[in-house]
């Protein structure tokens, strides 16, 4: 017992993180209480106190999120599996939701991606179109382009120069000038949807263009641009899932 006081167990620390990181990544959801099992085992064996298993769990965690931010395709038992996970882990139930939102996006990313997209029930409030099949819809706000313009006293650059004493010869250019300025400003907030004829916005204004008069799409951040033929600005929709949109709208293009 004395010994114990002074021993050092990084190394074995180092093990058991290993060996638990391996387990939850290389075996399914329904795996994970004796993954978890055996790496208690471990820890009781090595005289693990609280502090060094809980050291052990947050190179874990550490690894995890590695793998999650690297990782490009994600199944729903991945899902399954990390929930389960890191409810034995040390971690505050907001990084939990946010870890999961992360992979609840892979995990559909993934899905369209090996099986193309699947009709969703109607939860926009509006009625479709006859036949009309709906594929994506996501909170969203929607975004006009406001422009001002400030003005600036003093454009370019301006100095002096001492001449005498107590006599300067001023510099540069000090006439007044313009500037314009372009800022985002949310108008409503709604759903972003697609359908099998359209993309739309619903809200307290609605918009929906026909795949038939859509020139393009673009986006920059979390602002989606929807180009219409005959519309001279595009319309401006801000969703956290981009990415999901953009590989719906790139199944539905194959």
């Amino acid at each position: 017992m004395f010994f114990n006081l002074f021993k050092n167990n990084d190394a074995l620390i180092e093990e058991y993180a290993k060996n638990l990181t391996n387990g939850i990544l290389q075996k399914s959801s329904a795996s994970m209480p004796s993954v978890f099992q055996n790496a208690k085992n471990f820890a009781k064996e090595n005289e693990f106190s609280y502090k060094e298993e809980n050291k052990g769990k947050n190179i874990v965690l550490n690894n995890l999120k590695t793998f999650i931010s690297d990782s490009f395709e994600l199944s729903y038992d991945d899902y399954a599996k990390f929930e389960y996970v890191f409810k034995q882990l040390p971690m505050f139930q907001n990084e939990i939701n946010e870890l999961l939102a992360t992979i609840n996006k892979k995990t559909i990313i993934t899905n369209i991606r090996q099986n193309g997209v699947s009709e969703k029930v109607n939860d926009l409030g509006i009625n479709l179109r006859r036949n009309e099949k709906l594929y994506y819809s996501a909170p969203a706000r929607y975004i006009k382009e406001q422009k001002s313009t400030k003005r600036v006293n003093y454009d370019g650059f301006t100095g002096s120069i001492k001449i005498a004493k107590g006599v300067k010869y001023r510099i540069g250019t000090i006439s007044p000038s313009r500037v314009t300025e372009t800022s985002f400003v949310p108008v409503d907030t709604g759903k972003i949807y697609v359908t099998d004829k359209r993309i739309g916005f619903v809200g307290n204004k609605n918009f929906s263009v026909d795949f038939s008069k859509l020139l393009k799409t673009a986006q920059s951040e979390n602002y989606f641009f929807i180009f219409k033929d005959g519309r001279e600005s595009p319309y401006i929709i801000e969703t956290n899932e981009l990415l999901i949109l953009e590989e719906t709208l790139k199944s539905m293009q194959a």
